[in-house]
């Protein structure tokens, strides 16, 4: 079972074609009852201030104008002493780089989101009235492909972060992976 019968779960997406693949994963998995998805913009959340336990945001924020706006969202929908997890792009990290380099590979135009470096997003982060729990910089890429062969991936590269994140290192991953709890 992917979640507990006692907790709600609910995704949310700007694309409504997202949601509606979203709902037919949901109905095809029978998880009906446990997730919801809702279409809606990070910068102006359809739900009431202080009602989340937990938020997780990963890789949407560096696409927004004003990061600092979307993280207050965020925030605003997440109750005092909630968790919250959010991942963004490290700028320096030597996958980034090397997409910089080699343009064939991934056109630049594709990357324009790419300006956070480890200062910059715990500068953000710390302005949110939260507290920072944990920043650590990640090889894995959170996306969750179907497929074996990105799962042995994962493990892979999750023994190899923790090995590197014991290292001067531990800033280069291709991102950052902040948690975070609300303090007021």
């Amino acid at each position: 079972m992917l979640f507990s019968n006692q907790v709600s779960v609910i995704g949310i997406d700007v694309s409504r074609t997202s949601i509606k693949k979203a709902k037919k994963w949901r109905n095809i998995k029978g998880k009906n009852s446990e997730i919801d998805f809702v279409v809606g913009d990070i910068q102006h959340l359809p739900f009431k201030d202080s009602i989340f336990d937990v938020v997780i945001c990963l890789e949407v924020l560096e696409h927004l104008p004003c990061i600092t706006g979307g993280l207050k969202e965020l925030c605003s929908v997440l109750k005092t002493g909630g968790l919250g997890v959010i991942s963004m792009p490290n700028s320096l990290s030597l996958y980034y780089i090397i997409q910089r380099l080699f343009p064939v590979v991934t056109p630049t135009k594709e990357n324009l989101h790419l300006k956070f470096k480890f200062s910059r997003i715990k500068n953000i982060v710390s302005s949110s009235k939260v507290e920072i729990l944990d920043i650590k910089s990640s090889l894995i890429i959170p996306v969750i492909l179907p497929s074996r062969f990105y799962e042995n991936m994962v493990q892979g590269m999750r023994l190899l972060e923790r090995k590197l994140n014991k290292t001067p290192l531990r800033n280069v991953g291709a991102h950052y992976n902040v948690k975070f709890q609300k303090t007021c």
